[in-house]
């Protein structure tokens, strides 16, 4: 019977370490996914000011070619290029400008902007 019970925790042991997962310690920031650096180009539809008691950054709105809308948060050090390639304020964005934006993934889907580059047309 010892035997057997042994046995059988060496079994579950054994099936917990390997169907384990690997544990994540949240420090507050989000990591990227591996595939690194992602580029949006599209049309600002919306900007959303972050508030400091909630701690957010600026969202940004924007719709591709497609019709298809995604949500960015800006980064603190993010940086902002106007239409004559020279760094401007983010304040300088607002709806219906179009924009390059390149940006990052964290593994709950949530996009941080590294760069906005403002186009003059199409």
């Amino acid at each position: 019977m010892k035997k057997l019970f042994f046995a059988l925790l060496f079994v579950v042991f054994v099936g917990a370490v390997c169907f384990a997962e690997e544990a994540s310690v949240s420090s507050g920031t989000s990591s990227a996914l591996p595939w690194g650096t992602m580029t949006f180009t599209g049309t600002i539809t919306k900007m959303s000011s972050g508030t400091i008691l909630k701690r957010t950054n600026l969202e940004i709105t924007a719709k591709d070619s497609t019709g298809e809308e995604s949500t960015f948060i800006l980064a603190d050090n993010a940086v902002v290029t106007g239409k004559d390639g020279s760094k401007v304020s983010a304040n300088w964005l607002s709806d219906n400008d179009k924009v390059t934006i390149e940006y990052t993934m964290d593994s709950d889907g949530v996009k941080t902007v590294k760069s906005v580059k403002m186009l003059s047309g199409w």
